[in-house]
């Protein structure tokens, strides 16, 4: 049975339980979900946390642990098993799993209020070398580090020369595509969404 393990979840379902329902009502784009949590990252005070980019940072991380669940078997996209990191061991590493290949596979989640920006080094920082070292990604792989991000994605110059072409980009561009106005994606995320609510508040 699929649910979502994001830590995250509960603690924003207990302050607000209608945080989803804003979230993915009438959303069918990934523009309208980005819009979406930005907005609703005003509301940070009600959620207790520090700042609006907590916030922010983990509805993306919550949706990118649909996305995943949803499109493992694609080959655009080629996780199975996607589990969300511990949120104390958040080193640069998100969630992990396995790649088409059979090999571990680690992903690192950025969302941008500004879905036009590009991902520099210092937003990757430790994203490689936590992949390798600690969750046995091979170092030459050019599949299995996957930065997810609902902006343009990362520089050249950090993708082509800081990470020597060993990070894949899943952005805009290819999330779009895969979910604007896809009808059965938005209704199986709502039914996660269901599932994992049913689950643990049952």
């Amino acid at each position: 049975m699929k649910i979502i393990q994001h830590k995250s979840f509960v603690n924003l379902y207990n302050k607000d339980q209608s945080i989803f329902d804003q979230l993915f009502k009438d959303v069918n784009t990934l523009t309208k979900l980005s819009n979406r949590i930005v907005k609703l990252s005003k509301n940070f005070d009600l959620y207790s946390y520090k700042d609006g980019e907590k916030v922010k940072g983990d509805l993306f991380e919550i949706f990118s642990e649909c996305f995943f669940k949803i499109l493992s078997a694609d080959n655009r996209i080629g996780v199975y098993g996607y589990q969300p990191c511990p949120l104390n061991d958040d080193y640069g590493v998100d969630g992990f799993g396995t790649g088409m290949n059979g090999l571990p596979l680690t992903i690192q989640v950025k969302f941008r209020s500004n879905i036009t920006t590009e991902l520099t080094s210092d937003d990757v920082k430790q994203f490689a070398f936590q992949s390798i070292v600690e969750y046995n990604v091979d170092k030459d792989t050019r599949t299995n580090m996957i930065v997810f991000t609902n902006s343009k994605g990362l520089h050249w110059v950090t993708e082509s020369k800081v990470l020597s072409g060993r990070v894949k980009t899943i952005g805009y561009d290819i999330i779009s595509q895969i979910i604007d106005g896809n009808f059965v994606f938005w209704l199986e995320v709502g039914d996660l969404i269901k599932q994992t609510i049913s689950e643990k508040y049952k």
